[in-house]
């Protein structure tokens, strides 16, 4: 149970695909090579993130040099003998169309920021990630913007995971749906995302869905009543309330941490026409805001402050600003050290 299985389960399916490449290749289009024909993993398959119940999630690219009878035939061949066993959403595009696609589809442009030869032509799947990651940066403004509307309405759907009694791990605030969001951010470049503070947070995670999958026999993200303690053994936690515990402080951890992304995203907009980073502003005893964040002073002594922490935490709610990731890691530190 966990990345290694998850990758393998990928290699599993690339290798099954693979094969029927092959096969429907030389049985319906007919040609010696594969030029200009490649299938490509998208999304979560292309990350090599397969839990049992995934998707399988591709897009086959061609370069319309195909009628459509052939190239039918040859999707057809391809997918059929995976449709007993995988659910497959797939498309079938030219490189323009796949553009089009994920200019007029976020869904569309998220998933092709993972694209993943399978087999086929490398150099075009090359072209599409090219064009892709160029497109989602160059345009990272408005589609960031997109993100964040789509994330909010999905929240509102699905509520935040760390509260709910039966919570969705995928769709739910904090959940892995939020994980890939502030990957997308990361690869806009628009700020950086220090994405190892929240690496337990995904392994816990990804480790339920997947426990969830197995014990249930389902697709299904959202762990109810019924199956917490199945999921809670199947995972060795002593009961289903450590590993819910164990979850919400996941959730917390990823909200976070995407609370304080948009953050930053909004403070790069908002001062594109300053020039200089604003001057530290002292607020309380030892306490100061920086570039819109409440940061604890250099060369302050927790262990001689006992409060400060608290000071710190009520000084960013009554400005409602937030506490900066530094700022969270000392405290962290200093609380583990049990000064």
């Amino acid at each position: 149970m966990g990345i290694d299985e998850r990758r393998a389960r990928s290699q599993a399916s690339d290798r099954t695909l693979l094969s029927l490449f092959s096969m429907a290749t030389y049985e319906h289009l007919v040609v010696s090579d594969t030029k200009g024909v490649a299938v490509a993993a998208v999304g979560g398959y292309g990350r090599g993130e397969l839990s049992p119940g995934s998707d399988l999630d591709i897009v086959i690219l061609h370069q319309g040099q195909f009628s459509e009878e052939k190239l039918g035939k040859f999707v057809n061949a391809l997918l059929y003998p995976l449709w007993d066993t995988h659910k497959v959403d797939y498309s079938v595009r030219t490189r323009a169309q796949t553009q089009d696609a994920a200019r007029g589809d976020l869904k569309v442009a998220l998933g092709l920021l993972d694209i993943r030869l399978i087999a086929g032509d490398a150099d075009l799947v090359e072209l599409v990630a090219k064009d892709s990651l160029e497109a989602w940066r160059d345009k990272s403004r408005v589609r960031l913007a997109e993100l964040k509307t789509s994330m909010e309405q999905r929240h509102n759907r699905a509520g935040e995971l760390a509260y709910l009694l039966e919570p969705d791990v995928k769709e739910a605030r904090g959940g892995l749906r939020d994980i890939n969001a502030l990957y997308a951010i990361s690869i806009s470049g628009a700020v950086a995302v220090p994405l190892d503070r929240i690496s337990k947070a995904q392994l816990t995670l990804d480790n339920v869905r997947e426990a969830l999958h197995i014990v249930s026999g389902r697709n299904k993200d959202r762990l109810l009543f019924q199956e917490q303690d199945k999921v809670a053994m199947f995972l060795n936690y002593s009961d289903a309330d450590a590993m819910m515990s164990e979850v919400a402080q996941a959730a917390r951890s990823v909200d976070y941490l995407l609370e304080h992304t948009w953050h930053l995203v909004e403070q790069k907009d908002s001062s594109r026409r300053i020039l200089r980073r604003t001057k530290a502003q002292s607020v309380a005893k030892n306490i100061s805001i920086a570039n819109n964040e409440i940061v604890i002073d250099e060369g302050a002594i927790l262990g001689n402050d006992p409060v400060i922490s608290l000071r710190a935490a009520a000084t960013a709610a009554q400005l409602g600003v937030p506490m900066s990731l530094e700022t969270c890691a000392l405290i962290k530190e200093s609380l583990a050290l049990g000064q």
